[in-house]
């Protein structure tokens, strides 16, 4: 019973972002123009300066589209001329943070598009000025190469107008970039479409959400390995930062990392989390604003305070105390201190993320629970989903 209700409040508590999420989209409206112009002109005018770092990637052809399913005006920093990490962090902010799914949506049978997610590094791909350039997470340069996405290499440059934007994964095994979202193709904005709109604009052909789970659960897939299945809000646009409109799920059958593991590819037997200092000498997560959970060990602020600055990543884990949530959001936890995170990854766990891996680890949600919500049983999956 306890573990029911402590179940309702983290649903009630996500159904209240995910509506406030959908409310701020619908009065807000963006003007990312000049942003996005910008986006794709920094990176041209500073590829000469990154040549060097860069890494050839496969042929013109290593671009395709992960199968898919139903399921006011601001500033703009002048790039021109920036490098080094002034520009990384820049680029690291471009790509829309998928947060974790700690619980089902009710209406996850109607409004939310279904796709897998393929296993590999998440890349921001950007064609424009006749060159491709990828980007890991924290904005530095993957690969630069020629593709044959509008803008992306002599054969398809057009005018400085054409340019197109892509998030996507690389997979290394199969040396191919999958395509899992579209923010801009051929010079048209497509930030403020709904998901609906650029699924199909990525993948023309979608089926009912509930087939789509099973399809994008154990069909056919063109890349070797799944790491999970991602959730879109039929309404959601493409925003930058986290949102509670895009949701990633996984189990032991759809990732080789459903729970998280060690250096060594072991599951530890504690969850790691990865928190960064705040002001007054707490730690919070990736959030924006950042949740409050902890704060940072006193002989670490006494003795080396360079170490606790703020923005300064620090390892912990999750101890028999376990989480402390209110009314079904992330307060406190039961932490012990393990070390400095490395620094390059940029950013701490999302609260959603840190939930999710505790609940994976003692009340997890399962393929039978999301089918039960659209209607269907697990035994409809037949012989595939038990490979």
């Amino acid at each position: 019973m306890k573990r029911y209700d402590r179940q309702s409040r983290i649903s009630q508590f996500q159904e209240r972002r995910r509506s406030e999420a959908l409310s701020r989209q619908r009065a807000a409206r963006r003007n990312l123009t000049a942003q996005v112009r910008q986006l794709a002109l920094s990176e041209h005018s500073n590829a000469a300066f990154s040549a060097a770092s860069q890494v050839q990637a496969p042929g013109d052809d290593s671009l395709t589209t992960s199968s898919s399913a139903h399921a006011g005006g601001e500033e703009v920093p002048t790039l021109l001329g920036t490098h080094g990490s002034g520009l990384r962090s820049f680029f690291s902010n471009q790509l829309m943070q998928h947060e974790w799914l700690t619980d089902i949506p009710g209406d996850l049978a109607s409004n939310w598009v279904v796709m897998p997610r393929p296993e590999g590094q998440r890349c921001l791909v950007i064609a424009s000025h006749q060159h491709t350039v990828s980007r890991t997470r924290s904005g530095s340069i993957l690969h630069s190469f020629p593709s044959p996405l509008p803008g992306g290499s002599r054969a398809t440059h057009g005018n400085a107008e054409v340019f197109s934007i892509l998030d996507t994964v690389f997979s290394e095994p199969d040396k191919t970039y999958f395509v899992i979202d579209i923010m801009a193709w051929n010079g048209y904005l497509l930030y403020d479409c709904n998901a609906d709109f650029r699924t199909f604009w990525v993948q023309s052909k979608l089926a009912e959400i509930a087939e789509g789970i099973q399809a994008a659960y154990s069909g056919m897939a063109p890349f070797q390995q799944r790491d999970g299945l991602l959730f879109l809000n039929r309404e959601a646009h493409y925003d930058l930062g986290s949102s509670p409109l895009a949701l990633l799920w996984k189990d032991a059958h759809s990732s080789r990392y459903f729970l998280d593991t060690d250096a060594a590819g072991v599951v530890p037997d504690w969850l790691h989390i990865v928190l960064q200092c705040l002001d007054n000498g707490h730690v919070g997560t990736g959030d924006d604003p950042p949740i409050i959970v902890g704060t940072v060990p006193q002989d670490l602020l006494q003795n080396k305070p360079d170490q606790s600055r703020h923005g300064r990543l620090l390892r912990f884990t999750v101890r028999e105390g376990g989480l402390i949530l209110r009314d079904g959001e992330l307060v406190s936890a039961d932490l012990r201190f393990e070390g400095l995170a490395n620094q390059r990854r940029g950013r701490a766990d999302l609260c959603s993320k840190i939930v999710f891996q505790h609940l994976a680890r003692n009340n997890p949600i399962t393929l039978a629970m999301l089918l039960d919500v659209c209607g269907h049983s697990d035994s409809e999956l037949g012989d595939a989903c038990k490979e």
